[in-house]
């Protein structure tokens, strides 16, 4: 894998192909590249400012990102990884949800390659989602973002974060950090008009409880992406996906990522 290669060079030489990558597969414009570039030496300082990207997945439309923030991680992760893409053979979803949405670059993307699908992407950090809203207006029509967190049950539930990291945050089980409205997968599939194509869940380490509680819910998913945090190992992850009914195999791009598919 090239990505791998990479992060064996040294780091001038990783920085200097990561922004030819980025100039010729990620942004679509010279204004752009310009600033993201600026953007990599920039610090975050808590302010409310917002950069503008225009990428060239998603038809040169803009995104908006936060400076010296872990939004620029984001972009590089959605729109040169693609971690969070289906697999081929689930062929095209028309319901996606996209869990653990961050500021929406992986919602406008799914927009953007499937036109005709519906996509709910939900957050639980309420500055990542005013700023997912906006990045995803474009396709306001059939996206949308929840402000929630996914958990078991529904209510509410607390998170902790760290200044700066707007990717990285962990329920913290306690009476600390802050409230969210907690919401459970089969609320979600209630609200439903139908079964979901295919779910991409990178949840920050809630992923094996809500595997372990599918319910309610895994019958009607046909695909899932899980992105595994912490100590829950590939084969754990298999295992209950296997439970619930799904063929499973690592993602060859990513080896913390299983994939579940249901043989309908």
């Amino acid at each position: 894998m090239w990505t791998r290669a990479l992060a064996a060079l040294p780091d001038p030489a990783q920085d200097a192909l990561r922004l030819g990558y980025v100039a010729a597969r990620v942004t679509s414009d010279r204004r752009s590249l310009r600033t993201y570039a600026r953007l990599r030496r920039a610090h975050w300082d808590g302010s409310p400012s917002v950069a503008r990207l225009r990428m060239r997945a998603l038809g040169g439309r803009e995104v908006l990102v936060r400076p010296g923030s872990s939004d620029l991680a984001t972009v590089w992760g959605a729109f040169a990884r693609r971690y969070h893409l289906p697999p081929p053979e689930l062929g095209t979803p028309g319901t996606i949800w996209d869990l653990g949405a961050n500021i929406g670059l992986t919602v406008a993307d799914f927009a953007c390659r499937f036109p005709r699908a519906r996509v709910l992407g939900v957050e639980l950090d309420q500055e990542n989602v005013a700023l997912a809203r906006r990045n995803i207006a474009p396709w306001a029509d059939r996206c949308q973002v929840l402000h929630a967190a996914i958990w078991v049950a529904d209510g509410e539930v607390r998170y902790q974060g760290w200044p700066g990291a707007t990717s990285n945050y962990r329920l913290t089980g306690t009476g600390e950090g802050t409230p969210v409205p907690a919401v459970s997968l089969a609320s979600l599939l209630r609200e439903q008009d139908g079964g979901v194509d295919y779910v991409k869940v990178d949840v920050e380490g809630t992923e094996r409880e809500l595997l372990r509680d599918g319910a309610g819910w895994a019958e009607q998913v046909r695909c899932v992406k899980v992105e595994l945090h912490g100590d829950y190992r590939v084969a754990d992850c298999e295992a209950d996906l296997r439970r619930l009914g799904y063929g499973t195999r690592r993602d060859a791009q990513h080896p913390a990522c299983v994939i579940g598919l249901r043989p309908w």
